[in-house]
């Protein structure tokens, strides 16, 4: 059957981020701080995932990782010591978007497991911080309300092992390693879409902060301007990667052999 999708890509995103436990915890969500940031792009046209990346970031509210969010993602702090900071870190996934999507007047919108990613941490980090967020993550799906529409009669969803587990598939790599989650997400938008799941109304972040100013379309990023992005919808059948298989086509070849 036929489901025709509305926009091309799907840029699934997983943020890994500082965090503690216990009565009086070193980290809250006031000092959260995101310390992996990957995505991983799926082309809605094939059904396949045609890019990935994962990039670690470098806190700069703690000086160390506590030992509760080592054993709970799998980060340590030398994987963290030559890495960028946050700020670097969104312009590279920016000017990602802008040379491989707007730029080539492909549609896509982000897609995150529950509204965390999006609508508190890098939100929150973001505002503290003081960095300008572009209006593309201002709209994404989420991918349990989505889940949820596409099966009515599933249990109450709790997380990504909880859809998994309902539809039959695997949990990908380590839990809390974000690129595996991507990957574990990937796998079941795939599903969803295979039984016949449209993704038609994204959820809009209302009055995102410090949103506005992005590289000019067209301009090599040297210009400035207001730029209203068509984000939104879609999904796809997965065909993820991981690290022992052969490599995704780059984006730029993929992106060529399409125009």
């Amino acid at each position: 059957m036929d489901f025709r999708q509305n926009f091309e890509y799907l840029v699934i995103i997983d943020f890994e981020a500082t965090c503690d436990e216990g009565p009086n915890p070193a980290v809250t969500r006031e000092n959260q701080e995101i310390i992996e940031f990957p995505w991983m792009v799926a082309d809605l046209d094939s059904g396949k995932v045609v890019d990935q990346k994962q990039l670690f970031v470098k806190p700069e509210w703690s000086k160390e990782l506590t030992t509760f969010c080592k054993n709970l993602t799998g980060i340590t702090d030398d994987m963290l010591r030559g890495a960028p900071h946050l700020e670097e870190v969104i312009k590279q996934f920016d000017n990602y978007v802008y040379s491989n999507f707007i730029n080539n007047n492909k549609s896509f919108c982000l897609l995150t497991d529950g509204p965390w990613d999006l609508k508190h941490c890098l939100r929150n980090e973001a505002n503290s911080k003081k960095i300008k967020l572009a209006s593309h993550y201002a709209t994404f799906f989420d991918l349990r309300v989505e889940f949820g529409k596409c099966y009515p009669d599933a249990p109450a969803v709790t997380g990504l092992k909880s859809m998994a587990t309902y539809l039959g598939i695997s949990i990908e790599g380590r839990r809390h390693c974000g690129i595996d989650d991507c990957r574990t997400i990937s796998n079941i938008l795939g599903k969803m879409v295979k039984d016949g799941h449209t993704f038609q109304n994204p959820e809009h972040i209302p009055q995102m902060s410090l949103i506005a100013t992005e590289p000019q379309v067209g301009g090599g990023g040297g210009g400035y301007k207001d730029f209203d992005l068509k984000s939104c919808p879609t999904e796809f059948t997965s065909a993820s990667t991981s690290p022992g298989d052969p490599p995704a086509t780059p984006m730029s070849s993929f992106l060529a052999k399409k125009n």
